[in-house]
């Protein structure tokens, strides 16, 4: 996510998700200060705020990364939402936040990150929260074998960061146009 994000000169906001969260937690909610309640910005609202602005100043947007995506609970924490994943939808229907509402760009994206290993023992992807995302599978760089010619990963010992990076743009180029050639014509142009 990182070396993507960074050569596409992309800003983002990290989040860590937990079995905590909430739609207040996600969206956004009134929230008591000194002068009664206001209007707060959940993290995604936050980063869509984030992503304007970042679109007319720099002309290029914002994305969130969640990491370790399945700890969380999606189906509540991000709830009416769902329909904002669909790019369909994405300027018609707005976040609303307290008496606040904002329009999620065409040019936002959500990366998240889970470890499948542990997948049994967390949440699972509902199928709404699924069919909203691409899913490229990263490769561990650690032995999943004690015999190395039963595996067609690397030891870690012996790659240096050139063949990290190099096995990076290798799924960027190979898994991530497949998707979107598959999907061309079913999406509508990106304005980014």
């Amino acid at each position: 996510a990182d070396l993507l994000t960074e050569a596409m000169s992309i800003q983002t906001k990290l989040v860590t998700a937990n079995a905590e969260w909430s739609n207040h937690r996600v969206v956004g909610g009134y929230e008591p200060d000194e002068d009664g309640w206001v209007p707060t910005p959940g993290f995604l609202t936050e980063t869509a705020i984030g992503c304007q602005t970042s679109i007319r100043r720099d002309a290029r947007p914002m994305w969130l990364v969640i990491d370790e995506l399945n700890r969380a609970n999606l189906d509540e924490a991000f709830g009416e939402v769902f329909t904002l994943l669909d790019m369909d939808y994405r300027d018609e229907v707005p976040i609303e936040y307290g008496d606040k509402q904002v329009t999620l760009p065409l040019s936002f994206r959500i990366i998240g990150t889970m470890n499948t290993y542990d997948q049994a023992q967390l949440f699972s992807l509902g199928y709404a929260f699924r069919r909203r995302f691409a899913f490229v599978e990263v490769n561990s760089l650690l032995h999943t074998t004690d015999d190395p010619s039963l595996s067609d990963t690397p030891d870690p010992g012996t790659l240096s960061i050139d063949d990290d990076t190099e096995r990076v743009v290798d799924i960027v180029q190979g898994q991530v146009p497949t998707f979107f050639e598959r999907r061309s014509g079913s999406l509508r142009a990106d304005v980014a």
